[in-house]
């Protein structure tokens, strides 16, 4: 049997799937510890807290607010974006209902070693993400809209945690990476979730190319009949 032969346009789709099969043929999930988390006070706004086990919002007789930067990951060719998702330990304080907004903070050049409430970056004012705190609850976790990095495209992300009215007397306070080197390890960290999909043209590719090698195969399972 003659068996058939590959033109230019074959080729073609031959080499795009082999770069395709390079790339992610499943979903991945990315757990991101911060590079940087502290919270800074109004009453000693020169003093930095970067090295606590604790993070802290807070209003009343002074203001507590917390900032977080993670360092995102490079996706690999073929990774599509689905969701993002901050989760925190829950330590103690607030009573249940305490609303905490989510904020971002488009400077990521502030250290945890030197953030304090005298230097600390302005945040958007439109919050992410509002979620609730009650007494029970052992993780937080917050929304992150997928848009948030079509603005801030330069690797890292800084976030900003407060009480959404802060015209009130309340307290929150969540465990920081700092918390695994206390005695007794009181609570994990903070993390990041990110998720990925592969993107729908690298799932067409991989299966148009399946397919001509399935063509290919049966073509030479033909000629040697």
């Amino acid at each position: 049997m003659h068996r058939p032969k590959l033109d230019k346009s074959h080729l073609i789709l031959l080499t795009a799937l082999s770069l395709g099969l390079a790339g992610p043929v499943a979903g991945a999930t990315y757990q991101l510890t911060p590079a940087a988390d502290a919270y800074v006070v109004s009453d000693y706004a020169t003093v930095n807290y970067g090295d606590e086990k604790d993070l802290h919002v807070h209003a009343g007789s002074t203001t507590k607010r917390t900032y977080l930067r993670f360092d995102l990951p490079m996706l690999a060719p073929g990774e599509l974006l689905t969701g993002i998702s901050l989760q925190l330990s829950y330590a103690q304080g607030g009573i249940d209902g305490t609303y905490i907004d989510l904020h971002h903070v488009s400077s990521d050049n502030w250290l945890e070693s030197a953030i304090t409430w005298s230097n600390r970056p302005d945040y958007d004012a439109a919050a992410l993400d509002t979620q609730a705190i009650y007494g029970g609850q052992a993780v937080i976790a917050f929304n992150l809209p997928l848009s948030v990095l079509a603005t801030d495209q330069d690797g890292d992300l800084s976030l900003l945690l407060k009480l959404a009215d802060e015209g009130i007397s309340d307290t929150a306070t969540f465990y920081s990476k700092e918390a695994i080197n206390f005695p007794g390890n009181p609570g994990p960290a903070p993390y990041l979730l990110v998720n990925t999909i592969p993107e729908p043209e690298a799932w067409g590719l991989m299966l148009a190319g399946l397919g001509l090698v399935g063509w290919v195969a049966r073509g030479r399972r033909q000629e040697n009949a």
